[in-house]
């Protein structure tokens, strides 16, 4: 070869490695190449820009630190050296391996391909994969996110077919995704709601959106649920609609909490005019029986006046035990509540309750020994035992079983969640049980209802059981209900159980008939007129003085100006400007030896509600007899008083 020709051939060579290092430069790719023996021969600017090397150290031509530096950086270094290891012992022309390149938020992954040349080493190269890698990783992120959502995430394709059910829907809703895939979502609809998906999807072919519209679906145990639904349509690349997907969120606890709310409301506008009325026919009858009184001492001892005289009693002692049940209801009657044993209140009232069933229906009890006590005014509990009792009966017309049980039980969170309205503590149950017919779903809801009855005109007011409910709740317990047509019914009576033990029987104080007085001096206070002038006729029917007032302001001016000392103030509760209790307060102020007597049809004071009363203060329910009057006003006065 002649000396141009080899001239030619070397720049020739340099031009070609000079386009080749051109080349190598402008690569997408980081490269490196290694000899035979696996010293490094070339590299890119590419590939000290991802993996961070220095360039002298590649200028070392040591692979091996190389190497090291560059397993430092992944997520396991001791896999990566591994695999290099096994590629240069094979004979494989290429290989494919993925490595975390560094920790951040967007992760960076690197491929790793090696072409095996046959005389001069192996060439190496590098290509980032991070966007394909994060593309992915985000999907699976999404994936958990959904996957892990308290709320229920479907979707179902446009022949309401499920196509995806996350872990949220398999707990709210009971079925498994295995289940659930490749079915109809219609299962989830009550089949009166069928035609709501019909409309849904035709909505949503539209490309309609629904955002938190309430429905009812069904679990796999048969429970309706209340839920709010986000149904959004699923489109595909091109724009067209191929689906739908539902969020459902479980508002069930929701609905029952506002359900409770607007039955408490509803039962409290009731319950305020129903207080009202009986207030004021309480006032009427106060008038009626005190005259029907004076009447009957006054008249000749005529026989038939004397009935005449007895039937308007017995009238009015009837009106007063139905304005008793409005009062009840309207949880605004006096009540005196005591330490009672529900063992004893039940065996006490179980003679009554055997008259009251007759002899068709069996009655049975069984009673938990070493009861807790229960604090409750006794009258009124019996009113609801024989209340329940009755209603038994009339659910068992060709006899049956009437089974009284009591026990003591905890009631914790997780059933103040089905029952609002309880706390959570320790109860004693008493339950009462029928063998009777039943009551549907429908019935069963609105049973505590004023005023509603399933049975025939003249049998029955309504008030029964809405009156057995607002002493309940008055106590401080809960009244609950559990039914089924042709199974009987179970109403179970919860009462906070008290630590403390219960009063021991009263022994009936001995009183002798319509005590009369002494010349004492009663301060009457009462803004009704007619009910101011019965009983004052009444009072000095039975020996005492009486100065009347219409209201607090006469009663205090009376009280400063009165030139003889007042022994009794009897005032009702309820009444303009000042009511009885800050009447009461104000002269106990001037004269701490005065002695009160509230008269009332019903209160909202706090005092008497809560049944809070003074040692000093007594209370007289309208309407009242003149021989309770005389016993009541005889107690007072005669009362001891430390000074």
């Amino acid at each position: 070869m002649s000396k141009s020709d080899s001239t030619k051939k070397t720049d020739e060579l340099a031009a070609a490695v000079t386009t080749l290092r051109a080349a190598l430069e402008g690569a997408a790719d980081g490269v490196v190449s290694t000899d035979e023996q696996g010293r490094v021969t070339s590299w890119n600017r590419k590939f000290l820009n991802i993996w961070g090397l220095p360039e002298e150290l590649v200028a070392s031509r040591d692979i091996q630190k190389i190497r090291g530096l560059i397993a430092q950086q992944l997520k396991d270094p001791g896999r990566y050296l591994s695999r290099i290891a096994e590629i240069e012992a094979s004979k494989e022309k290429s290989f494919d391996l993925l490595e975390l390149v560094d920790g951040r938020l967007v992760e960076r992954y690197s491929e790793v391909i090696s072409a095996g040349r046959k005389d001069a080493g192996r060439v190496w190269s590098f290509r980032i994969v991070a966007e394909h890698q994060h593309s992915d990783l985000v999907a699976r992120r999404l994936a958990a996110i959904v996957d892990n959502s308290e709320d229920a995430i479907i979707g179902k394709d446009l022949n309401s077919i499920v196509t995806s059910w996350n872990k949220g829907a398999e707990r709210i809703f009971g079925y498994s995704a295995e289940e659930m895939i490749g079915t109809s979502i219609t299962r989830l609809i009550p089949l009166e709601r069928q035609a709501e998906e019909e409309e849904i999807l035709s909505r949503i072919k539209r490309g309609d959106r629904y955002d938190h519209f309430d429905a009812i679906r069904v679990t796999k145990d048969g429970r309706q649920l209340h839920v709010s639904l986000t149904i959004s349509p699923i489109k595909d690349a091109n724009g067209y609609v191929v689906g739908a997907s539902k969020i459902a969120r479980d508002i069930t606890e929701r609905k029952l909490a506002e359900k409770a709310l607007a039955e408490a409301q509803k039962m409290e506008a009731i319950g305020q005019l129903a207080g009202g009325v009986a207030h004021d026919f309480n006032n009427l009858l106060s008038v009626i029986s005190g005259h029907s009184e004076l009447l009957a001492r006054l008249s000749t001892p005529d026989e038939r006046r004397q009935d005449s005289i007895k039937e308007i009693r017995r009238a009015i002692e009837l009106a007063a035990a139905s304005i008793e049940q409005l009062l009840a209801f309207s949880r605004r009657q006096i009540l005196e509540p005591k330490l009672l044993d529900l063992n004893a209140v039940v065996a006490d009232a179980e003679t009554l309750m055997r008259r009251l069933i007759g002899e068709d229906v069996h009655l049975t009890t069984s009673l938990q020994a070493d009861l807790s006590p229960v604090r409750a005014d006794l009258a009124q509990l019996n009113q609801v035992i024989l209340n329940l009792a009755v209603n038994g009966r009339d659910a068992m017309p060709r006899g049956g079983i009437l089974i009284l049980e009591t026990c003591e039980v905890e009631v914790g969170t997780a059933d103040v969640k089905a029952y609002p309205e309880i706390m959570p503590g320790r109860y004693v149950l008493l339950s009462v049980t029928d063998t009777g017919c039943g009551m549907t779903p429908e019935v069963q809801a609105r049973i505590f209802e004023p005023f509603f009855t399933t049975k025939s005109e003249g049998k029955g007011t309504g008030l029964g059981l809405s009156v057995a409910l607002g002493i309940i709740r008055q106590s401080g317990g809960y009244l609950d209900v559990e039914s089924k047509p042709g199974e009987g019914t179970r109403f179970k009576i919860y009462l906070p159980a008290v630590q403390e033990p219960a009063e021991g029987p009263q022994s009936a104080q001995r009183t002798r008939a319509d005590p009369v007085g002494g010349g004492e001096t009663v301060l009457l206070v009462e803004d009704e007129d007619m009910v101011r002038n019965v009983t004052m006729l009444l009072l000095e029917s039975l020996g005492y003085r009486v100065l009347k007032a219409a209201n607090g302001k006469q009663a205090m001016r009376l009280f400063e100006t009165s030139s003889e000392k007042i022994d009794l103030l009897m005032t009702d509760v309820v009444m303009p400007d000042m009511t009885g209790q800050d009447v009461a307060e104000a002269l106990l102020a001037r004269d701490p030896s005065l002695t009160v007597i509230f008269q009332s049809g019903y209160t909202d004071d706090v005092m008497v509600r809560q049944g809070i009363w003074d040692a000093q203060v007594a209370f007289l329910k309208k309407p009242f007899s003149r021989e309770v009057l005389s016993q009541k006003v005889r107690e007072v006065l005669d009362r001891p008083h430390s000074h």
